[in-house]
């Protein structure tokens, strides 16, 4: 997603993303970044969310791949939420790029 506005939505307040150099970004930080991704387009897979009440996370992997199909990147993630002001809202983020060769 390159929307800055649509993401800030979804993240908290004290949201905190860990990303895939291991680099700790904070929510203002971290919208700055969306303009600045690599175009293409995200392909989510092997998702797999979890809720504890008002609490839930969610892991997958993040395909990026360019206009033409190509992968260009793979990235594990585990998102994790809060639900709040009638809403669920970010509060972390963790990716890893994975190096091994797509299949």
């Amino acid at each position: 997603m390159h929307d800055a506005d649509a993401v800030g939505c979804i993240l908290a307040d004290e949201f905190q993303d860990a990303d895939p150099n291991g680099k700790l970004l904070d929510r203002t930080q971290t919208l700055a970044q969306i303009p600045q991704r690599r175009p293409g387009k995200n392909i989510l897979s092997e998702l797999d969310p979890h809720v504890f009440g008002d609490f839930g996370y969610i892991r997958g992997l993040a395909t990026l791949v360019d206009g033409q199909g190509k992968t260009i990147a793979r990235v594990r993630f585990t998102d994790i939420y809060v639900y709040r002001e009638q809403r669920w809202q970010a509060l972390a983020g963790q990716e890893s790029l994975l190096t091994e060769p797509a299949k």
